[in-house]
């Protein structure tokens, strides 16, 4: 093999598929026929079985605060975000400034934190 075209003429033989097949061809170990078994897994173990807005503890931040503001909404207090309502008009405000845009869309994230009053 003196020149390079002897051999990459060596090398494509080799590399034939059908001499890799009889190199890869290797006794396999017989597997031990085993039977199909099924066991159910069990949901219950590691969960809590409550749901996280039914818990009554306070011992976190977001805890304390999501009991608060479900409290100020039942009680009729606090903020807009609180009581989800449109007390200051910022859906017609919306409405009013960008009349191109369509109903079903026109009041998100233009009426929010919006720092002006109605006019």
């Amino acid at each position: 093999m003196s020149s390079p075209s002897e051999f990459l003429t060596f090398y494509r033989r080799m590399a034939a598929p059908s001499a890799l097949k009889r190199a890869r061809v290797l006794p396999r170990p017989s597997l031990p026929a085993r039977a199909i078994t099924y066991t159910a897994t069990r949901s219950d173990i590691g969960h809590d079985k409550k749901h996280t807005t039914d818990k009554k503890d306070r011992l976190d931040v977001q805890s304390n605060n999501s009991f608060a503001a479900r409290d100020a909404k039942a009680k009729n207090e606090g903020g807009a975000a609180t009581q989800q309502k449109d007390e200051r008009g910022g859906k017609q405000m919306a409405k009013d400034e960008n009349p191109e845009m369509p109903d079903g869309v026109a009041a998100i994230g233009f009426q929010d934190e919006r720092g002006a009053k109605p006019k």
